[in-house]
């Protein structure tokens, strides 16, 4: 009897605590992790649950500290790049959106904004977080995917991490030492982890680059009154570009007279987004201007002159060009106004 008594003690504490493991399946707490494991834990998360080449922005982390913030945002980011599976927005694109809302990246933020930033990114999801203090040396951390469209959560990951060194620091303790970051695989197949200093490099430089070729036409307000021109952009560093391209006017407005010019040139110019969608270029350079006037009565002109030019516009939605050319050869200037279509490539530069 007695030992009867034992078993179905034993068999009652196992169905309790098998009772309690089940009944709290549906919600994951992972526990004991530092924060750098729990990041990269994350980004395996969402890397499964997410489909290939989807394009994720991620938005926002909501904690005491921005500094602690901008770490988690830059972590995640460097993990999910590692992967190779998604499309991330690059931060310089989500700083431009972030200042014309005038947020910060640790503040709270409704959900609807949030939506409204990824819209705006073309991003089909984004990602947010919080850190909220639950003991005094334990803290939760959370971070979910959003669905841009639907709003929904597709996936949603949390744990438990330790107070420790590097959290304490980037909450503002600066009088902790940060450990050096532990190497964590982003996937089950370990792969190279970069240093912090390669993460933030590339983090925080910023990788805009203008790789195109286009066309467009417009008019110099004086003979040939119109012109056309091809040209082609590459940029061998971030925010700058050379620029190599032909212009052909034509059309006098004269009766009884032909005017036709070629104009080959090269400019080199400086390039920076100034809002979402819209980017601002300015350079300056030097072409050679050659000119032929034709008359009916059968006498015709011809010269070619060295010209230099100064010349700015704005690329909108990596399409349309706006452009304004003030050339002079020191002798007469003359001016151009042109709208034209562009095709953009390669635009992130070497982040990589």
């Amino acid at each position: 009897m007695f030992m009867k008594k034992w078993i179905l003690f034993i068999i009652t504490i196992i169905l309790i605590i098998c009772g309690c493991a089940t009944g709290t399946g549906s919600v994951i707490v992972h526990s004991g992790l530092s924060l750098d494991e729990a990041i990269a834990d994350a980004a395996v998360q969402i890397n499964d649950r997410s489909e290939a080449g989807s394009k994720i922005a991620l938005i926002n982390f909501s904690s005491p500290s921005d500094g602690l913030s901008l770490y988690v945002l830059d972590e995640l980011t460097a993990n999910l790049v590692d992967s190779g599976k998604l499309n991330i927005v690059n931060r310089a694109e989500i700083d431009l959106i972030r200042n014309e809302y005038a947020f910060q990246y640790s503040g709270e933020v409704a959900d609807d904004s949030m939506q409204e930033l990824g819209r705006l990114l073309g991003a089909q999801f984004i990602v947010t977080g919080s850190l909220m203090e639950i003991s005094r040396d334990m803290y939760r951390i959370v971070i979910r995917v959003l669905n841009v469209q639907t709003a929904l959560i597709p996936v949603q990951y949390r744990a438990d991490i330790a107070y420790d060194n590097r959290v304490q620091f980037l909450l503002g303790r600066q009088d902790v030492a940060v450990p050096a970051p532990v190497p964590v695989p982003s996937s089950p197949a370990s792969r190279p982890q970069r240093t912090d200093r390669e993460r933030t490099v590339r983090e925080y430089t910023p990788t805009v680059r203008l790789n195109s070729v286009g066309a467009s036409a417009g008019t110099s307000f004086t003979p040939p009154w119109l012109t056309g021109a091809a040209f082609g952009t590459f940029s061998l560093f971030n925010n700058t570009f050379f620029e190599a391209g032909f212009d052909y006017g034509f059309l006098s407005g004269i009766d009884g007279l032909t005017i036709n010019s070629y104009y080959p040139y090269i400019n080199f110019a400086f390039f920076m987004p100034v809002m979402s969608r819209i980017d601002w270029y300015a350079g300056l350079g030097a072409g050679w201007m050659f000119y032929n006037y034709s008359f009916d009565s059968g006498y015709e002109l011809s010269d070619s002159v060295l010209a230099m030019n100064v010349n700015t516009g704005i690329i909108i939605m990596d399409l349309f060009n706006i452009s304004y050319t003030f050339r002079t050869n020191f002798a007469s200037v003359s001016n151009k106004l042109s709208l034209g279509v562009i095709w953009r490539f390669n635009k992130g530069g070497s982040n990589e």
